[in-house]
């Protein structure tokens, strides 16, 4: 239900964030600060991370500028994971959503006072998890929100949120950073990886955290064993049940953002031939080799379909994974001539 939150720092603001850090801030000092936020953007930018540094900052008893002291009673405690008045809410790891009991306990936790006669603070990342009763019961608190009573939602796909919770909050887009500006901070957080900031700042679309577990945990190994499989059942090399067997111990959402990735450059490389299009640039000579081979019809539909099976597995459903891979690659050997 409740997301313990732990750190030894307070979060910072990247630097490509300080235009809307300085922009609430701002607010907060002038008491214009919307009662209820919606933190938006892409994938892997640092949302959450945004959102928990604002708490902070609205809980420090004596910030330095906007920054949070990290050193009061308040910053302590929220060091500590453990602030009365901040409650961090997310998605149920089995089921994937966020249900009505977390949000009545949110509902109760903000009927009772402040304890540290400040702001009382909700935080639900992954908003777009609300199922539909639990965005119903948020319904009122966001219509009829408490003094000094802040919500902080975080989403990646706010389209998914009800139209009614999102009417209600004030949309904060936070932006992409250039791309230099990711490969240096890259270079800072993890000069291990240099060969690889390239490849990984490409595929994440010029997200640095996204970017960062792609070179840490093991993302890149990972897309590489699903390229292979891709390109030997294009050659003929291994069948697709030897594949999707080969595949098992890889993580079924990863696997299917991938080929869709992949399949999204087929199609820019196909309409375009431009190589500066391509998110998979290790991979531009294979696209150049295989691309006048192309179904455009095919590749289109092959994508929808993933795109419909993925939304199905993020939902609960819970299909028979060989199958459904196997399924998926005998539908991308239908894409070429």
């Amino acid at each position: 239900m409740t997301e313990t939150v732990k750190s030894t720092n307070i979060p910072a603001i990247h630097q490509w964030h300080r235009p809307d850090w300085q922009q609430l801030t701002r607010q907060f000092s002038e008491q214009q600060l919307h009662h209820a936020l919606l933190l938006t953007g892409n994938k892997g930018t640092g949302k959450q991370l945004f959102g928990q540094r604002l708490a902070a900052f609205l809980m420090c008893r004596q910030p330095v500028n906007t920054n949070p002291c990290g050193q009061c009673k308040d910053c302590l405690l929220f060091l500590a994971g453990s602030h009365p008045d901040i409650l961090n809410l997310a998605p149920e790891e089995k089921s994937r959503f966020i249900k009505i009991d977390a949000i009545r306990h949110a509902n109760s936790f903000l009927t009772n006072k402040s304890q540290m006669n400040g702001y009382k603070v909700v935080i639900i990342n992954q908003a777009d998890a609300l199922n539909l009763n639990a965005a119903n019961a948020l319904l009122k608190n966001l219509e009829e929100p408490a003094p000094q009573t802040l919500f902080i939602l975080v989403s990646d796909q706010p389209g998914q949120i009800p139209a009614t919770i999102r009417s209600r909050c004030c949309k904060i887009l936070l932006a992409l950073p250039g791309e230099e500006q990711v490969k240096q901070w890259l270079m800072e957080h993890c000069p291990q990886y240099t060969s690889q900031i390239d490849l990984a700042v490409a595929l994440s679309g010029r997200a640095p955290l996204l970017a960062r577990q792609l070179l840490e945990d093991g993302g890149l190994e990972d897309r590489q064993k699903v390229l292979k499989g891709l390109v030997k059942l294009h050659k003929k090399q291994m069948s697709a049940a030897d594949i999707a067997r080969e595949w098992q111990s890889l993580d079924i959402l990863a696997t299917l953002d991938w080929i869709i990735v992949w399949i999204a450059d087929l199609i820019k490389f196909k309409m375009s031939r431009d190589e500066t299009a391509v998110n998979n640039t290790d991979m531009i000579v294979f696209l150049s080799k295989i691309v006048h081979l192309v179904l455009l019809d095919e590749l289109y539909l092959n994508r929808d379909r993933i795109q419909k099976l993925r939304q199905a597995v993020i939902a609960g459903h819970n299909p028979n994974k060989t199958l459904l891979l196997e399924g998926i690659l005998l539908d991308w050997s239908k894409c070429f001539r």
